[in-house]
Order: structure tokens, then sequence, then C-alpha cells
């Protein structure tokens, strides 16, 4: 993760920080941007502090993993909240998805402009 995602969190952040300057999508013109900036934010926090904990603390030297995993109840609860806490990211990730794509909130003045655009 420290050489993929972490880079990969920032870039997409980066992305969004110019998406929001330097076009007309702006930061908080839509309520859907927004929600989606929280979301990204979040997501980014709960993969550092929480998850990327977890993963870190169950990384041992080859040689000493078996005593490390055989009867260990830290290494089974890292694994167990990095299950759960991934689950719930997947999940995030595609409610992101499902807003990007269908842009949820508009306002009624965009409404009406895209009904009259219709044939």
């Amino acid at each position: 993760d420290d050489w993929l995602i972490i880079p990969g969190a920032v870039c997409v952040t980066i992305t969004g920080i110019i998406y929001g300057f330097w076009t007309n999508w702006g930061f908080f013109k839509y309520r859907w941007i927004t929600v989606k900036w929280i979301l990204t934010i979040l997501l980014i926090l709960l993969g550092t502090f929480l998850l990327g904990t977890w993963v870190n603390s169950n990384v041992y030297p080859l040689e000493d993993i078996a005593k490390y995993t055989l009867d260990n109840s830290t290494f089974f609860y890292n694994v167990s909240q990095t299950i759960i806490w991934g689950f719930v990211q997947i999940f995030v990730l595609l409610i992101m998805i499902v807003i990007s794509v269908c842009k949820p909130w508009k306002s009624q003045k965009n409404k009406r402009n895209n009904m009259d655009k219709m044939p």
C-alpha cells in the first residue's frame, strides 16, 4: 500500500483540487461534488489511520511469522478489522461511483434546463 495506494490517493486529491480551482465544477457549486469531497477525505483518513495501521501491524519477518500468527489475538483482530473496514471502503467507493454517474441533488433550475433541452 505504501507504493500504490498512498500515491494513488495523493494523485486523486491533487486532481480534485486542480478540477476544483480551474474548472467550472468548483468545490461547493454542486452538492454532489461536496459530498464526494467529504467521502474522499473520510476514506483517505480511514485508510491512513485505521486500515494502514492494522495492515502494517501484521507485517512480520518471514522466519518469525509462525510464532506471531499461530495464537496471536492481535493478529486475528487486525485481519478481521481489515476485512470489515475494507468492505466499508469498497461500499463507499461504489456509492461515490453512483454519485459521479447520477449526479444527484441537482438544483431544480438545472433539472428544468435539462428537461427543456430534451427533444
